[in-house]
């Protein structure tokens, strides 16, 4: 279980204070035209009212769905390649060139072929998500069986473990947090995509929540949107910290022995 540190929790929460108090005085003395930036009562007062309205619920499940499935497949498919190009040098060195290819490209620059290929809506937003989020996984993935201590599958193979039994039990235990740190990255990238993906080739989900409003130049439900987002990726980031601790504690205990 970890523990809540008080003084954290604190500071974090006289930080946001500190920044909504500035940003208010700002506001109040005109110093920020509230008609580009809305003052923090009247956001306030916008996000109580969408929120009553249920209006953004529907969009909030649409991109939750979108990450969830194109995230699930980007990560397991980044996760099987991670593993086999790691094991396997013919295999490395056949798809290394297309990995590293395809890498740099933004998924952001394959939205006009998602479009092409999928139309627009789902499948070409899951699309775009699964692709940013292969990259961290697979990375993450990679790195973490070749920094694999020779000395733990020498040990398992001296006991008369076979293969099967050492990368379910030494393998795979010592990369977890590795593969944990891959999920935390391609999900906050998986966030990035889905909501641009959204601005420009969807009818629904927070990112056409967002660009509607800019269209009706509602401001302040812009930026009601964009604290959704936020709100929603400290959650997710929140649960994935939550592994990522226990597994860090795994690998520590492990090296030790």
């Amino acid at each position: 279980m970890v523990m809540i540190n008080k003084k954290t929790i604190i500071l974090k929460v006289l930080s946001v204070l500190f920044v909504v108090i500035i940003w208010q005085i700002l506001s109040s003395s005109q110093i920020i035209n509230a008609h580009f930036i809305p003052p923090p009562l009247e956001i306030a007062k916008s996000f109580i009212l969408t929120i009553q309205s249920t209006e953004i619920f529907k969009d909030i499940y649409v991109s939750i769905s979108r990450v969830f499935v194109g995230f699930l497949m980007g990560a397991v498919i980044g996760l099987i390649f991670g593993v086999i190009t790691s094991y396997s040098a013919v295999l490395r060195y056949l798809l290394s060139i297309w990995i590293e290819f395809i890498r740099p490209i933004p998924p952001l620059a394959w939205i006009p072929l998602a479009i092409l290929w999928f139309g627009l809506g789902n499948k070409s937003a899951i699309f775009l998500v699964a692709l940013g989020s292969f990259f961290p996984v697979y990375s993450n993935t990679f790195e973490g069986v070749i920094a694999l201590p020779k000395k733990f599958v020498d040990t398992a193979k001296t006991l008369g473990a076979d293969s099967k039994l050492i990368f379910l039990e030494v393998v795979i235990p010592a990369i977890l947090p590795y593969i944990i740190t891959g999920l935390k990255i391609g999900l906050g990238v998986s966030w990035m995509i889905v909501v641009t993906a959204e601005l420009v080739g969807t009818t629904s989900g927070l990112g056409y929540f967002i660009q509607l409003n800019r269209i009706l130049l509602q401001v302040d439900k812009v930026i009601v949107g964009m604290i959704v987002i936020g709100l929603i990726g400290l959650v997710m980031n929140y649960f994935i910290s939550l592994l990522e601790k226990y597994f860090s504690h795994w690998k520590i205990i492990n090296t030790d022995l």
